[in-house]
């Protein structure tokens, strides 16, 4: 797959990164900067090849993102129960199970009919919001882009994303995220934690180098969309998010060039690392310091909430046996 836009291809063809001698995603360059190089080997399809667990929510998100644009990750329904004639409830059958392992080996999405229709409803009751809002996927979905990213020293790193969808006269990408809660506060949270920061940078980058033309001219937009209320919130980066992100994309970058380079895929440390205490617990016990004083004698054995031992001690709670509490 040459430098370029790319349409039509297969998200499994993508995910498992069909690009001559590797590409650099922003997800693996988030890993690399959140975490360490060594994780970003593991995640890597062609290095280590460790799959992320998908949890019922990925899944009943990835349904409503396949239904919004019409294109996405393929799934099967489970069939109704032949002794009840009623759709499944869930998957502790064994029939069930058997159905969901049989899916997921076919590269599909296993879901319940109760959870495609629950998709269908919120993707019909964001429409509202998306026309007020103005958000018109009018482009093309699931746009695959190759490109080649220059490292500080001028060597070229190959890499490579999917866009949501792209609408590409306007220059404009629209990055579908479905979450529990899609106000501003949590919005921006997400964007940090999942790495949106640096997938726009990247995005906006992989554009600009298939459209020259486009350079200055690219919006990138989260749309936030709320799965309990179908509360719609499209977001954009500011200066200071775009400035952070651009710098975690351009360190990913470069790390992830220079450890190909080597074959070394660090971890956290490379040697002995010393931690310093924290500044809370520092202030706490200077305060707890400067207000100790002796403690008062008491007048009498009965005096007092304190404990003083006299004479042998027992333990009441000894069973005389040797099982131990936990």
């Amino acid at each position: 797959m040459k430098p370029g836009l790319h349409f039509d291809v297969p998200l499994d063809v993508y995910h498992a990164d069909p690009i001559e001698g590797l590409s650099l995603s922003a997800s693996i360059a988030h890993t690399i900067v959140s975490q360490s190089p060594r994780h970003a080997f593991l995640q890597h399809p062609r290095l280590g090849g460790k799959r992320r667990k998908v949890t019922r929510g990925m899944d009943f998100g990835s349904v409503c993102h396949a239904i919004t644009l019409g294109v996405g990750k393929e799934y099967a329904v489970l069939p109704e129960n032949p002794k009840t004639k009623k759709p499944y409830e869930d998957f502790k059958t064994s029939a069930a199970k058997a159905y969901k392992k049989d899916s997921e080996e076919k590269g599909l999405i296993a879901i319940l009919q109760k959870q495609v229709d629950a998709a269908n409803a919120l993707v019909k009751a964001i429409q509202p919001d998306f026309e007020r809002l103005g958000i018109v996927l009018s482009g093309r979905s699931e746009v695959v882009a190759v490109w080649d990213e220059p490292t500080a020293s001028g060597e070229l790193v190959r890499c490579r994303c999917s866009m949501d969808h792209l609408i590409l006269a306007e220059g404009k990408i629209y990055d579908l995220k479905f979450v529990h809660s899609s106000h501003p506060r949590a919005c921006q949270s997400h964007v940090f934690s999942f790495g949106g920061d640096i997938q726009a940078m990247a995005y906006e980058s992989a554009v600009t180098k298939a459209v020259p033309e486009l350079v200055g001219r690219v919006q990138f937009v989260f749309v936030f969309i709320e799965v309990d209320t179908a509360i719609v919130t499209p977001i954009s980066l500011d200066g200071t998010m775009r400035e952070l992100g651009s710098s975690r994309w351009r360190r990913g970058v470069n790390r992830w060039a220079e450890c190909r380079a080597k074959n070394y895929w660090p971890g956290y440390v490379e040697g002995l690392t010393s931690v310093s205490a924290p500044h809370y617990a520092l202030s706490a016990e200077m305060e707890l310091s400067e207000d100790w004083k002796p403690f008062a004698e008491p007048d009498g054995p009965s005096s007092g909430n304190g404990f003083r031992p006299t004479g042998e001690q027992t333990d009441d709670y000894d069973t005389g046996t040797d099982e131990r509490l936990f």
